[in-house]
């Protein structure tokens, strides 16, 4: 570009330089790239796939292990909430700092049984290998506490 603002009342409308391709095209619709013949009755084949599709192997295991993610989702989450709320409003007070945290401590010890859980359901129903998160603090760690 040559510099000029068209904001800045200058004189004339904004262009592009003289040596520059310009605006060309900037403007103008979008450009669809070309699609080869499609085979006439190809869309029946479409259809046909689609409406087969719902009912393969595989999407009825997924379907499966929606159902089974749900019912373990929805007692997990009161869980975990439950814990969550209660560690973190009796951990308010000095007193309740002994019941509180160690409550704050079972819930995510809980949290990860539960997608340890979700991931071995997802490996067996569906066939998918998750990686297990990275381990936990080294005081949670059965091996390292105190003795």
């Amino acid at each position: 570009m040559d510099g000029t603002i068209p904001a800045a009342d200058q004189p004339g409308p904004a262009t592009p330089a003289a040596g520059e391709a310009g605006w060309e095209g900037t403007f103008g619709p979008p450009v669809v790239p070309l699609q080869a013949p499609r085979a006439p009755g190809a869309w029946r084949q479409d259809v046909l796939r689609v409406l087969r599709e719902a009912f393969t192997r595989r999407a009825i295991r997924e379907r499966r292990y929606a159902v089974l993610s749900l019912l373990l989702a929805i007692p997990g989450f009161v869980f975990v909430a439950v814990a969550i709320v209660a560690g973190l409003g009796l951990s308010l007070s000095f007193a309740g700092m002994l019941v509180g945290l160690p409550l704050l401590t079972v819930a995510l010890a809980g949290a990860r049984k539960l997608g340890t859980v979700n991931r071995a359901l997802a490996g067996r129903m569906l066939g998918q290998q998750v990686a297990p998160p990275p381990p936990g603090p080294a005081s949670t760690r059965p091996a390292t506490r105190a003795r």
